[in-house]
Order: structure tokens, then sequence, then C-alpha cells
């Protein structure tokens, strides 16, 4: 009996000794699950504003003139591209590449005979008057260098040279002296002329913006056929490349051109029915240009040429400097704007078809919160952010809470379930 009581004691305590590794084994694998649940990635909503909008092109419909090349030639530009310039401003100054040598020569004899008939030359003598013309010549030179303006600066000491009186002898001029005054004066305008078109000057008729970005649809989308701006115009009149900036150039090839840019216009293609209705004259539209620009105008007109499909003629008056003087913009029509969240894509569930995401509360339990998808990407979901109370329509069309601010988002939600305490 004492040997089966032995016996007996012996079997449970092995028992236990068993029993031990498999109750250390259990804690240890708590242990361990909670300590990875405690490093599961979470993060807050972003909240950010979500814009319903219209995607489209913008045609801009501007106040410009193109300057063209009165020859071939070579030029030499004064004024950057996007700069402004006032009225009168020497914009640029075309060199024909003719030798000019032998008629300024010639201007000159002609000057002398005219000086000498009217006694103002005296070839015998070496005194020497500065007149009021060669002074405010002068003036002028001096205060083209102050302004760095060599353009100007040039012309003015060529004119200077021309005026200025010199000694001639008088067997040079001999035949000259013979004609009338008249017949001297009507050589020297000519020779002047002559001259002048082998150096040609280019001032701003008008104060207003210089832009190389000449495209050739200067005259197609102007003010002057904003009437005719409809979908099929457009259509027909894509966008064509810019000849930029040049300075060898031939006859009839564009400089730059001046813009007006104190008021402008927008020719916006609508291809949507629904969204068209929208739309009427004198409705103010905010627009955002090139997913940056925010401008605000007011619709002129709705050029509808078949159904569904039309044109916004949109008046504007600022940023134009910023738009960077390009006729086809990217342009959104803003509708609404709203507050919402941004989740990642990946932290998305669905459960019983009702979309959503898993958060992990303070005491680590696990909840679902459905949210409505207002726009996805494959690294980002936007979500409706719910109304005052935080509630939102489900499938079911039940108000439910939906996700708040502060709640932690698991960021990878694979094999969690509702109700889990990690």
């Amino acid at each position: 009996m004492n040997k089966e009581k032995r016996k007996s004691t012996y079997k449970l305590k092995r028992f236990r000794l068993l029993l031990i590794p498999l109750v250390l084994l259990a804690i240890f694998s708590i242990f361990t699950n909670r300590k990875t649940a405690a490093n599961i990635a979470t993060s807050l909503p972003i909240k950010t504003e979500y814009l319903e909008k219209v995607d489209s092109k913008g045609y801009l419909i501007l106040k410009e003139k193109v300057y063209t090349s009165q020859g071939d030639g070579v030029v030499d530009y004064n004024v950057r591209d996007g700069q402004r310039v006032a009225k009168d401003y020497i914009v640029a100054n075309l060199n024909l590449m003719n030798d000019a040598s032998d008629l300024k020569t010639e201007l000159l004899k002609v000057q002398s005979a005219i000086e000498y008939k009217n006694q103002s030359l005296n070839p015998s003598t070496s005194s020497f008057v500065i007149t009021d013309k060669e002074i405010n010549l002068i003036n002028s030179i001096q205060d083209s260098l102050v302004k760095g303006n060599m353009q100007e600066t040039l012309l003015a000491i060529e004119t200077l040279e021309l005026n200025t009186k010199k000694n001639v002898d008088i067997s040079e001029i001999s035949d000259l002296i013979n004609l009338s005054n008249q017949e001297l004066e009507d050589r020297r305008d000519e020779l002047s002329k002559e001259i002048s078109t082998n150096n040609v000057i280019y001032k701003s008729e008008n104060a207003g913006i210089i832009s190389y970005k000449v495209d050739g649809l200067e005259e197609v989308y102007s003010q002057e056929n904003i009437e005719k701006i409809d979908y099929e115009y457009i259509m027909e009149n894509p966008k064509s490349s810019y000849t930029g900036q040049k300075n060898s150039v031939k006859m009839g090839e564009p400089l730059y051109k001046i813009i007006d840019n104190f008021s402008y216009a927008m020719a916006i293609p609508v291809e949507d029915p629904a969204v068209l209705k929208n739309y009427s004259k004198d409705k103010t539209v905010e627009l955002l240009i090139n997913s940056k620009i925010s401008l605000k105008g007011k619709i002129s007109r709705v050029n509808i040429s078949q159904p569904g499909k039309g044109v916004l003629i949109v008046s504007l008056k600022d940023k134009l400097s910023e738009l960077g003087y390009d006729r086809v913009l990217d342009v959104s029509i803003i509708e609404s704007r709203s507050n919402c969240f941004v989740v990642p894509t990946r932290s998305i569930v669905e459960v019983n078809n009702q979309a959503g995401v898993y958060i992990l509360e303070l005491n680590g339990l696990v909840k679902f919160r459905p949210v409505d998808i207002l726009v996805q990407n494959e690294i980002d979901t936007t979500i409706n952010i719910g109304d005052q109370k935080g509630n939102i329509e489900n499938k079911k069309g039940e108000q439910v809470r939906t996700l708040s601010a502060f709640e932690e988002v698991i960021i990878e939600p694979e094999n969690i379930e509702e109700g889990e305490i990690l």
C-alpha cells in the first residue's frame, strides 16, 4: 500500500513538473501578443479641405498686339519677358545689317552745305559755338547713361554726330552749294529717312506687359471674337507652339507682343450639360489654375452651340502675371468647398458591405468606424467629415458615427476584428 501511495505521489509530482512549462509558455505567449499590439502602427486622420470641382482647360483672351520684324536683321532686346513698360519705352532695336556709312558721309556734306549757305558755318575760322540743339542732345546722353539705357544713349550720340558742326573742305561741297536751300533740305530728309531704315527702333505704343510668347492665336482669341468663341471654335483652334525670343530674324517674323494686364478673359469649354446649366451671365465663379492659383471672376457670356456643350467666358482682373501668359491652362471650376479627413488607403476595410476603418481606443479596444469615401487613390483616401455631430449616412440609410479628429486609425488592419483587446 505504501508502495502504491509513493508511486501515486511520484506521478503527481511529475505531472506538476510538466504543467509548469505549459503555464510559463502560456504566460509568455500572452505577454508577447500584448507587446505586439502595443506596437501596432496607427495615425490620426489629417483634416483638410475637399474641393468639388469640374476639370477643364482655360484659353486666355487678352488685349494684345504683336510686333513683327520690318526686315532681315539682328534684334537687340531691352526688356525681359513679363516686364511692364511705360508708354514710348524702347523695347527693341532692329539692325538691318546694311552699311550706311556712305549715306552718313553724304548727309554730313548736305548738312554742311545748308549751314554754309545760311552763314552758320565759316570754314576759314576755328571758332566753335555749341548750339541749343547740341546741348539738348548732350543732356539726353547724360540722362540715358544715368538710367542705364544704352539704346537711347547710342541713338542720341548718333544724332549728335550728324548735327554737330564740323569743318568741311569747301571743295567737298562745291556741287551742293549750287543747289537751292529747298533742294538741300529735301535731300537731307531723304538721306535721314534712308539711314533710319537701317536701324529700326521699336517703342511701346502704350503701357503694358512685354511677352515673347507669341503663339499665332493672338487674333483668334481676341476681345473682338468673344461672341463666336464656342465649343467648336475652340476645338478648331488648338494650342500652337510658341516662337519665343529670337535674335536673328527674317522679314515679317514676330518679335514680341505687348499685353494690357488690367483686364482679361478666359474661355472655358464645358462638356457636361448638368454642369453647364448651373452657370449663367453675371454669376461669380471661382477657378483654380494649374492646381495652385485661385481666381474669382464673373461670367460675361455662355456660348452654347450644341446641346450639352458650351463655353463659359469669364471676365478676370487679377493675377495675370502669375499665369505666365500661357495661352492654354489647366482649369478647375470650384463648385463647393468642404472639410474632410485624409487617411491611408491601406487602412480602409469593408465590413458587411460598409467601408470603414478600425480605431484603437486608449484601453486597447478595437472599434469599427464607417466612412463615406469622397475620393481615393493608391496612397490616400479622402473621407467625409460628417455633420456637426460627426454622423454620416451608412449603406442602410442610417445616421451613424464616423471617424473623429482624435481617433487613432489602425494603418494595417489585417487579421484584426472589432471588439478585440490589444
